[in-house]
């Protein structure tokens, strides 16, 4: 019954008394997982989304961090399967949720001008019915206009029920909110589906932007993905772009929409201003 509270209540879970031989380790992890929730531990840090053609800043990516008491930072890799492995993933995502909109709030009172943001979903969280919930809630608390947010789902989303997943797009394109289709070309899912599903973003995985430059499958699987979205007037972005000849063959491929280190490493919030003003980009976004 307390785990079912944890993931947001009207569920069920099985006991099975194998997870209660978990190395202590293992367990402390979880406890000290759902203790930095409840305190509110986690950190929104902002990696710039840059529109390579007309060089101006697009917008953000939201990524979450969990520093820790000795000045250490737990990346996602790390404690996100953990979360997702418990059930902390719902409850977590609904407070990156909540601060990524009070923050977004605090700069519209700012009139800074930070385009699109997107955040994370994962998979379980995307087929809770208590998302659509979530975004009706603090849409409406921090008065941010839906089309500046964006969620980032993978394709495992899609694809574990996809009739489902067609009525919860639906669902979260009808508040106003933009839908990403993140790593796109590592999974499995049947194209489609991309022309069933409202879908506004695919996302280009870093594993094929890395070699981009020296390896022709790489080249040609991202030169193809280019070509399927502009046929489907679907937009597309690709990240992990580290260096200027990843973001030049990008570019001429028609992939405009990028992010990566040569850009710019993700920034905390209190950043985020700076750079747009250093940058004198805030007068280029909407």
């Amino acid at each position: 019954m307390k785990s079912c509270k944890k993931i947001g209540r009207n569920t069920y879970q099985f006991f099975d008394k194998d997870r209660h031989t978990l190395d202590p380790t293992e367990l402390t992890k979880e406890s000290a997982l759902f203790k930095a929730i409840t305190n509110n531990d986690f950190e929104l840090y902002f990696q710039p989304k840059f529109d390579a053609q007309h060089n101006r800043l697009h917008g953000f990516e939201a990524l979450v961090r969990w520093p820790q008491d000795d000045g250490s930072i737990i990346t996602p890799d790390e404690f996100i399967p953990l979360a997702e492995q418990n059930g902390a993933i719902i409850p977590l995502t609904q407070l990156l949720i909540e601060r990524l909109l009070k923050q977004l709030s605090s700069w519209q009172k700012q009139n800074i001008r930070f385009g699109n943001v997107a955040i994370n979903i994962s998979a379980l969280h995307f087929q809770h019915s208590s998302l659509i919930d979530t975004l009706i809630e603090y849409l409406g608390k921090f008065d941010v206009p839906a089309y500046c947010l964006e969620l980032e789902i993978t394709e495992s989303a899609m694809m574990d029920n996809p009739e489902f997943a067609l009525q919860q797009m639906t669902r979260i394109k009808a508040l106003g909110v933009n839908i990403a289709l993140d790593d796109f070309g590592t999974g499995h899912s049947s194209l489609s589906y991309l022309k069933r599903f409202p879908i506004d973003t695919l996302k280009i995985d870093k594993s094929f932007v890395k070699d981009i430059a020296h390896n022709d499958q790489d080249r040609n699987i991202t030169a193809t993905i280019v070509r399927l979205a502009k046929y489907l007037g679907i937009n597309i972005i690709a990240e992990g772009v580290e260096t200027q000849e990843q973001a030049y063959m990008l570019h001429i491929m028609g992939c405009h929409f990028q992010q990566g280190f040569y850009y710019s490493k993700p920034l905390k919030a209190e950043q985020v201003v700076d750079f747009i003003n250093k940058n004198k980009l805030n007068n280029q976004l909407k």
